[in-house]
């Protein structure tokens, strides 16, 4: 109950700070898009490799836009995927290793236009992995104080990947997957927990097969690759929405660990039980009582 109360806060409080800045700021979340999402790269100790990315102004004015860079690092709960630091330094740092030739971009409405970037690494660099992300927002959209003390800036992040060839541990482990009923419909979602306790980041994948109780497959569900970056925990959902069946399923998981071809299989049990099924079984259990009743009442007439 008390979650809920802070999640209706939340809700409170941002759909509050976006009426707020739309008048004053004139820039709203998804006014540009930032292309790609995610840059993976193997650099070698010494080496320089550019790259780009993608700025669209999709806003009705001409904006002028900043690219910085962040450390990033992984998270513990799992629903986290990657933690901008700010300015602190990650354990696994790149953004001294980022430079911009063109820091700042100015695009009218409906421009496209390319933010280069230079990866260039010492030659006494460790290997392994290391993580940062480009963060890139409009100069117009300053940062707007609430009553509420909050700042709001729209930016979007890009990640960059760079793998240091080398010797590196890779490891990692099925932590837990784990089956529940979504509450407002007859979809179950499956949860994969994925810790990587390795020094790199690993693309983990598989697919988890549904069984009926006579052993036949009704249903496979694919994992596509997500990334976990070392010492961090990633959480996967999978939604399954299969109507008209009913009884007892098995859900196996086969996960390929990302590395080495390692693959872990687990099993969990699924009660598929409609939500009319309940309704026919009050209806049936009206009928058996107003039978039951009927049947007492005619003996008492008889009697």
């Amino acid at each position: 109950m008390i979650y809920f109360k802070h999640m209706k806060r939340f809700f409170f409080v941002f759909f509050s700070l976006v009426f707020l800045l739309l008048p004053q700021v004139g820039f709203a979340a998804g006014n540009f898009v930032l292309t790609p999402a995610k840059i993976e790269a193997q650099v070698q100790p010494g080496e320089r490799k550019e790259f780009s990315l993608v700025v669209i102004n999709n806003s009705e004015n001409t904006e002028t836009f900043e690219a910085k860079v962040e450390d990033v690092s992984g998270g513990k709960v799992g629903d986290s995927p990657a933690v901008l630091l700010g300015e602190a330094k990650g354990p696994y740092s790149l953004k001294d290793f980022i430079q911009f030739s063109v820091p700042r971009l100015t695009l009218k409405q409906g421009e496209r236009g390319q933010i280069p970037i230079t990866v260039s690494l010492p030659q006494n660099v460790a290997p392994g992995g290391l993580y940062g992300a480009v963060i890139v927002r409009p100069l117009r959209a300053e940062a707007v104080t609430t009553g509420t003390q909050a700042e709001v800036v729209p930016q979007l992040a890009a990640l960059l990947f760079v793998r240091v060839p080398g010797e590196v541990r890779e490891a990692g482990t099925l932590e837990d997957f784990s089956v529940k009923k979504e509450e407002k419909s007859d979809a179950y979602v499956f949860r994969v927990v994925y810790e990587n306790s390795g020094t790199v980041y690993v693309n983990p994948y598989g697919r988890i097969t549904i069984k009926n109780m006579v052993g036949r497959v009704v249903d496979t569900l694919v994992l596509d690759p997500w990334y976990v970056l070392p010492d961090s925990l990633r959480t996967r959902e999978v939604t399954w929405a299969e109507s008209g069946l009913f009884g007892r399923y098995t859900a196996t998981l086969e996960l390929n660990l990302g590395y080495g071809d390692i693959v872990q299989e687990k099993t969990v049990s699924v009660w598929v039980i409609p939500g009319y099924f309940w309704l026919l079984l009050v209806v049936i259990l009206v009928a058996v009582i107003f039978y039951i009743r009927w049947n007492f009442v005619q003996k008492g007439t008889r009697g």
